[in-house]
């Protein structure tokens, strides 16, 4: 497990994750090419949380340092610009949008100073940004994000995984055309809890056929991440889902990397005031 994370004053926020490699990867020797990252910050006296994960495409030949860098620019994009961008909706929508296509630009720039097609660097992107007060949230690629507000019960997937005629096609932030697939959302209201996942997870949270969320997981992250009072990383969770994602039950049903980050949005954050 890998990931990035500035730390705030006091935890508005309770997360965990795990990034585990696929057997598939391990047989031929090849590294995890998933990757995530967390950033946390507070804007006037307001928490906010900057998420991305990315999954690089198994033909690529650059996949895991296209993933990396793709989660890795998103989040400091929006750490760095979100003073000058604010936490309206406006401003995060276009902060969202300007992060993700710093991404496609950087990547694309990097393939030709390496001299090889940009297909080389594909990798998938799943991101959001979030305050106590809204949400926007990106994707391109498969692999889901699935959310749960404080006055919702229910479950609910953010957008429909990209996926071509074949299933293991998919959209990828280095497509030429990228920003015209890219999906956006953005959703006011305290966001709760949030998940996201590279789609090695798919066919285990979702129904193939309607999308549909399995809920006993969802509603098992949530329950652990809402009685850690401690805020911040939890590692009993995350070590807990390592664990899971090596077992026979997941490696049974799925050869590929497994990525899941979530996180929890605190009710209390009077402290920032």
């Amino acid at each position: 497990m890998s990931s990035q994370l500035i730390l705030q004053t006091r935890p508005a926020f309770s997360w965990a994750a795990v990034r585990t490699q696929g057997a598939s990867h391990e047989q031929c020797g090849e590294p995890c090419q998933d990757a995530f990252t967390l950033q946390t910050g507070c804007r006037n006296g307001v928490p906010y949380a900057a998420v991305a994960i990315a999954d690089g495409a198994g033909s690529a030949r650059h996949a895991e340092e296209a993933a990396k860098l793709a989660a890795r620019l998103f989040t400091a994009f929006v750490t760095s610009e979100i003073d000058a961008y604010g936490l309206d909706e406006t401003g995060l929508v276009d902060l969202a949008l300007d992060a993700a296509n710093g991404v496609h630009c950087k990547l694309r720039r990097l393939a030709v100073e390496r001299g090889v097609h940009a297909d080389h660097f594909a990798t998938t992107l799943l991101a959001f940004v979030a305050t106590p007060e809204r949400m926007v949230l990106v994707q391109i690629g498969d692999g889901g994000i699935v959310m749960r507000s404080r006055n919702d019960p229910g479950w609910r997937l953010a957008f429909p995984p990209h996926h071509g005629e074949f299933c293991n096609e998919s959209r990828f932030i280095t497509d030429r055309d990228a920003m015209d697939w890219l999906q956006l959302t953005s959703i006011e209201g305290a966001p709760g809890t949030l998940i996201a996942f590279t789609d090695g997870l798919e066919d285990l949270l979702l129904s193939p056929a309607t999308l549909e969320v399995h809920p006993p997981l969802f509603d098992h992250i949530g329950e652990r991440l809402g009685r850690f009072r401690n805020g911040g990383l939890d590692p009993d969770l995350s070590a807990e889902l390592d664990e899971l994602m090596v077992s026979g039950s997941v490696r049974s049903r799925t050869d590929d990397d497994t990525t899941l980050l979530a996180i929890r949005f605190n009710g209390d954050t009077s402290w920032a005031r």
